[in-house]
């Protein structure tokens, strides 16, 4: 067989809302929309750079399933540049992007090929009357798709190297809703060489014989998606192997980092140190644009002087000026306190006093696992979902970690209130 190229992405996720990021940071909001458009003139470079013969796109190519005019002009113009150099895309659609979502009439470029929903199709992929594979694909008709489609694709040609592209669920990911569920065997036994998945926005290759592989997402949309992002650029040669090669996609990354205030003595040490931290991390992102989040930690006495009112915003508001006029972007997102005092927490339990009630009832909690997590959630702040207000701020307070830590905060408090000079 003759070799050939094609590039494999997923979960464009045109038209993201970066929800979280809006009136408060028009600039960063607009960047990130801006970001999520470039990675169509990307893959167009990418297509043209390597040579790559295809272009495989599974699913949740946009965002709605009521897609915006603007998405679907940006999209057709990508494409229409891949077709213009000859190259065709094969297409389908996910959970968020169905065929049943309200699309504007728009003519896709020649050399596009969409997928339809109500089975599995197979088309080939020709190159001087020479096929050099097969590529079947469904899309989903529905967001709620909830049928195995992995069983549903025909066993493939084993004289022509065949490709899958599908939006599914394999197995179970806590992280993503389950939508086409299928198991790492209904895939293998389709006999298929490689298989083009979309939906789990985190880049991982199931399996290497065959190839299963999720490219993950192509631009990051909060602080659950850090890290590179891009696609994958898949090489096959006459033996029929298989050589991949992630490429980055992303114009803006999302970044976390902890800064200890140990052994720190002054409030311009640390404003000093989350600076370099902003800097590190600025460097780290290959020329791109950040998002960033910086959580105080470890234990010393400017942990009373951040717990202070206004303490925490006068130094996000000081970093959040210091890079205001950077290119690319640079945003510090949320800067937040996890820090202790230096006390021996172990010892201070033992000392009868209100604090060391306060120490102990949380270890208390702690000690019946989820069951104490869910009675201080229900019970003891039961009153405070009373009030409207601080029941907006606290309805995300539903998992096990998320009440451990509040649990800190409060202790952090406590300690700082009763140990300190509570000034």
């Amino acid at each position: 067989m003759h070799p050939f190229t094609f590039i494999h992405a997923a979960d464009l996720h045109l038209d993201s809302p970066f929800k979280g990021i809006g009136d408060d940071a028009p600039r960063v909001a607009a960047a990130l929309r801006k970001a999520n458009y470039g990675v169509l003139n990307r893959l167009a470079d990418l297509a043209e750079d390597t040579g790559a013969e295809f272009l495989l796109l599974a699913g949740d190519v946009f965002d709605w399933s009521d897609r915006s005019i603007k998405a679907q002009l940006a999209l057709r113009d990508c494409l229409k540049r891949i077709s213009d150099m000859g190259k065709e895309t094969f297409m389908v659609y996910g959970n968020h992007d169905p065929l049943a979502g309200r699309a504007s009439p728009i003519h896709w470029p020649d050399r596009v090929r969409v997928f339809g929903a109500s089975a599995p199709e197979t088309l080939l992929v020709v190159r001087d009357g020479y096929p050099l594979c097969s590529v079947t694909g469904m899309s989903f008709g529905t967001a709620k798709e909830s049928r195995n489609l992995a069983r549903m694709f025909p066993k493939a040609d084993q004289d022509l190297f065949s490709i899958g592209l599908l939006h599914c669920s394999v197995g179970t990911n806590p992280a993503h809703e389950t939508y086409a569920p299928c198991d790492r065997q209904d895939l293998i036994d389709s006999g298929m060489d490689y298989w083009a998945l979309g939906h789990v926005h985190e880049k991982d290759i199931l399996c290497t014989d065959p190839f299963i592989v999720y490219p993950g997402n192509s631009q990051g949309r909060s602080f659950r998606e850090q890290g590179e992002r891009g696609c994958f650029v898949v090489s096959v040669d006459a033996r029929r192997s298989i050589h991949l090669e992630f490429v980055p996609l992303d114009d803006v990354r999302w970044f976390s980092r902890n800064v200890p205030i140990d052994d720190m003595e002054t409030l311009e040490a640390l404003e000093n140190a989350l600076m370099m931290a902003i800097e590190d991390m600025a460097k780290g992102s290959g020329g791109r644009g950040i998002v960033c989040r910086l959580d105080i930690t470890g234990r010393g006495g400017l942990s009373v002087e951040l717990r202070r009112p206004g303490a925490i915003e006068t130094l996000l508001d000081r970093l959040r000026d210091a890079f205001a006029d950077s290119d690319p972007l640079v945003h510090v997102r949320d800067l937040s306190v996890s820090c202790r005092q230096d006390t021996d927490r172990d010892t201070r339990r033992l000392a009868g006093d209100f604090l060391a009630e306060v120490l102990v009832t949380a270890d208390a909690f702690r000690e019946k696992g989820s069951e104490g997590y869910a009675h201080l959630r229900e019970q003891a702040l039961s009153p405070l979902f009373e009030n409207r207000r601080i029941n907006r701020l606290l309805s995300g307070i539903d998992h096990d970690d998320a009440i451990e830590d509040a649990l800190v905060a409060a202790e952090s408090l406590c300690m700082d209130l009763l140990e300190g000079d509570g000034s």
